[in-house]
């Protein structure tokens, strides 16, 4: 696979809104076919490509006229609810990290204010 065929299918990968295994392999297929292509005519160029198999934008147009809406929008909802639940857990860390490093800050200055205190003194 040339960078041609990398470029083309980067291109068309980059305007799925979800990328799950019948889109990848909707892509695996694709990128078969264009280096099929590529094979047969080595000094095709992207102009080529996308006269021969379309733009990225109609071949995502293609791949949802031929999936059930359905489908698409469980994806999407599955999609939109387990970004949610990571930018949860994400913020959680961050709070209790947060919280964390001020008891930890707080203990310290305990523990400087207590040494300053505390004095060595030597009887002779």
């Amino acid at each position: 696979m040339n960078k041609l065929s990398k470029k083309y299918i980067q291109n068309a990968k980059t305007l799925f809104p979800i990328m799950s295994k019948s889109e990848r392999d909707y892509l695996y297929k694709l990128k078969l076919n264009v280096v099929d292509y590529l094979s047969e005519s080595p000094d095709g160029s992207m102009e080529d490509l996308i006269q021969e198999f379309g733009t990225p934008e109609e071949i995502v147009a293609s791949y949802f006229a031929s999936v059930d809406t359905n489908v698409i929008i469980k994806k999407i909802r599955l999609s939109r609810y387990l970004k949610i639940m990571l930018l949860t857990i994400i913020l959680c860390l961050l709070l209790f990290t947060s919280l964390f490093l001020k008891f930890s800050y707080d203990k310290h200055q305990v523990f400087m204010d207590e040494s300053a205190i505390i004095e060595d003194t030597v009887i002779e």
